[in-house]
Protein backbone atom coordinates (compact mmCIF):
# COMPACT_ATOMS: atom_id res chain seq x y z
CA UNK A 1 0.00 0.00 0.00
CA UNK A 2 3.09 2.35 0.44
CA UNK A 3 3.94 2.20 -2.98
CA UNK A 4 1.07 3.29 -4.58
CA UNK A 5 1.23 6.11 -2.30
CA UNK A 6 4.67 6.91 -2.99
CA UNK A 7 3.76 6.68 -7.17
CA UNK A 8 0.80 8.72 -6.56
CA UNK A 9 2.83 11.43 -5.13
CA UNK A 10 5.17 11.11 -7.72
CA UNK A 11 2.36 12.22 -10.92
CA UNK A 12 1.01 14.70 -8.99
CA UNK A 13 3.28 17.05 -10.44
CA UNK A 14 3.51 15.45 -13.75
CA UNK A 15 -0.38 16.68 -13.96
CA UNK A 16 -0.14 20.11 -13.12
CA UNK A 17 2.57 20.37 -15.40
CA UNK A 18 1.05 19.34 -18.23
CA UNK A 19 -2.58 20.68 -17.66
CA UNK A 20 -0.25 24.60 -17.31
CA UNK A 21 1.60 23.65 -21.01
CA UNK A 22 -2.32 22.41 -22.26
CA UNK A 23 -3.34 26.17 -21.05
CA UNK A 24 -2.85 28.85 -24.10
CA UNK A 25 -4.57 30.63 -26.81
CA UNK A 26 -5.77 29.99 -30.52
CA UNK A 27 -5.35 31.89 -33.82
CA UNK A 28 -8.33 30.85 -35.72
CA UNK A 29 -7.04 32.41 -39.56
CA UNK A 30 -10.26 32.01 -41.72
CA UNK A 31 -9.87 32.74 -45.56
CA UNK A 32 -12.48 32.61 -48.49
CA UNK A 33 -12.64 31.79 -51.92
CA UNK A 34 -9.68 32.06 -53.69
CA UNK A 35 -7.66 32.37 -50.95
CA UNK A 36 -8.75 29.04 -49.39
CA UNK A 37 -5.38 27.00 -49.20
CA UNK A 38 -2.71 29.81 -48.90
CA UNK A 39 0.31 29.06 -46.19
CA UNK A 40 -0.18 30.30 -43.06
CA UNK A 41 3.69 31.27 -41.21
CA UNK A 42 3.47 32.25 -37.45
CA UNK A 43 7.20 34.14 -36.64
CA UNK A 44 8.75 32.77 -39.91
CA UNK A 45 7.46 29.02 -39.29
CA UNK A 46 5.01 27.16 -41.65
CA UNK A 47 2.04 25.93 -39.75
CA UNK A 48 -0.41 24.87 -42.05
CA UNK A 49 -2.86 25.97 -44.84
CA UNK A 50 -5.90 28.05 -44.93
CA UNK A 51 -8.52 28.02 -42.75
CA UNK A 52 -6.20 26.85 -39.93
CA UNK A 53 -6.75 27.14 -36.09
CA UNK A 54 -3.63 27.34 -34.29
CA UNK A 55 -2.62 27.28 -30.70
CA UNK A 56 -0.12 30.29 -30.43
CA UNK A 57 2.45 31.48 -27.52
CA UNK A 58 1.37 34.64 -25.40
CA UNK A 59 2.98 37.68 -26.95
CA UNK A 60 3.70 39.33 -29.82
CA UNK A 61 2.87 36.99 -32.97
CA UNK A 62 4.09 37.85 -36.79
CA UNK A 63 1.28 36.42 -38.85
CA UNK A 64 2.35 35.83 -42.28
CA UNK A 65 -0.47 34.45 -45.09
CA UNK A 66 0.69 33.97 -48.50
CA UNK A 67 -0.40 32.11 -52.16
CA UNK A 68 0.94 31.58 -55.15
CA UNK A 69 -1.15 33.57 -58.02
CA UNK A 70 0.73 33.06 -61.01
CA UNK A 71 4.66 31.69 -61.85
CA UNK A 72 5.69 35.38 -61.11
CA UNK A 73 3.47 36.47 -58.16
CA UNK A 74 1.80 35.92 -54.72
CA UNK A 75 -0.38 37.02 -52.67
CA UNK A 76 0.98 38.23 -49.23
CA UNK A 77 -0.77 39.29 -46.13
CA UNK A 78 1.18 40.03 -42.80
CA UNK A 79 -0.03 41.17 -39.77
CA UNK A 80 1.33 41.48 -36.20
CA UNK A 81 -0.79 40.27 -33.50
CA UNK A 82 -0.84 40.76 -29.46
CA UNK A 83 -1.85 37.42 -28.09
CA UNK A 84 -2.90 37.29 -24.36
CA UNK A 85 -3.28 34.60 -22.24
CA UNK A 86 -6.02 31.92 -22.72
CA UNK A 87 -8.03 33.72 -25.40
CA UNK A 88 -9.59 32.68 -29.01
CA UNK A 89 -8.52 35.10 -31.56
CA UNK A 90 -9.99 35.31 -35.40
CA UNK A 91 -7.69 36.94 -38.33
CA UNK A 92 -8.89 37.83 -41.67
Amino acid sequence: MKSVYVLFLLMMPLTVSVNAYAAGSVLSVNCKGDDEGAEVLINGKFKGECPLDIKVPVGKLKLKVQKKVDAFSDRIFEQEIRMGDDVVKRSM
